[in-house]
């Protein structure tokens, strides 16, 4: 039976519903602010074949909703409209460290008890909530959370093919290829007949061994290739793949 690897990524996303099928209603004398979570997870196994992640259907572990209630009087005893009150709650939780401290308290004990997330895991969640809260919420308006606890699964195989991928994509970044212009003016070249151990740095074959209808050309830094091996080393990579001197990056 082979191992089973697994490798974890976690993922948060917290905005306004303007439109919800839930909707609440705030109270005499309290505003009511609902934060709605969701904490899913989504498994995913790696195929060797096609590279990609079989992903399965995406599970609900929980759902759960936090009411945020705001006292009317606490706030400004003349506040008539909502978006008026929320303009308070702003300048409350902006100006009063005391009641942003409590408000961050309150949302990491609902975070780890009610919802069951580990804030090791999503750090930012609850710097992400008090954003969303001081710039958009409004009272009785949904504030959505969705946290995504992915799960891929990887044989050895499998493991040992995205290591590859990984390392391919690495080095295949830093990359950058020579101007198309530069490749089409390399002009064929013949190299000194003295030397009878010199050969192209790409292939290692000895250029005097070298079939009749093959092009040689050189490259300004004096450095000799076969021009079948130097023009897809340039639609690749900008440099001399023997001084690393660069030519005419493409971009």
């Amino acid at each position: 039976m082979s191992t089973i690897f697994e490798r974890r990524k976690y993922k948060c996303r917290v905005f306004v519903v303007k439109e919800c099928a839930y909707q609440y209603q705030s109270r005499a004398g309290v505003d009511v602010i609902p934060i709605r979570f969701h904490w899913w997870k989504v498994c995913g196994k790696f195929n060797p074949d096609t590279r990609r992640h079989d992903i399965e259907e995406k599970v609900l572990l929980r759902r759960t909703t936090l009411e945020l209630r705001f006292s009317r009087e606490k706030v400004c005893e003349n506040a008539k409209t909502k978006m008026e009150r929320f303009a308070k709650y702003k300048r409350l939780i902006d100006g009063s460290p005391r009641e942003a401290n409590e408000l961050r308290n309150k949302l990491r004990r609902y975070v780890r008890n009610e919802v069951g997330l580990s804030l090791d895991d999503y750090p930012l969640l609850i710097e992400q909530i008090l954003i969303v809260l001081q710039e958009h919420a409004v009272p009785d308006q949904n504030i959505e959370v969705q946290a995504i606890n992915y799960i891929y699964r990887y044989t050895e195989e499998g493991l040992s093919t995205l290591y590859d991928m990984d390392d391919e994509q690495y080095y295949r970044a830093k990359l950058i290829p020579a101007n198309e212009s530069f490749i089409q003016a390399l002009e064929e070249a013949s190299p000194p007949a003295d030397d009878d151990e010199l050969q192209c740095a790409i292939c290692m074959e000895m250029f005097e061994k070298q079939k009749a209808d093959t092009s040689i050309t050189q490259l300004p830094c004096s450095h000799y290739y076969h021009r079948d091996c130097i023009v897809p080393w340039l639609h690749i990579n900008h440099v001399c793949p023997t001084c690393r001197r660069p030519y005419a990056p493409s971009r």
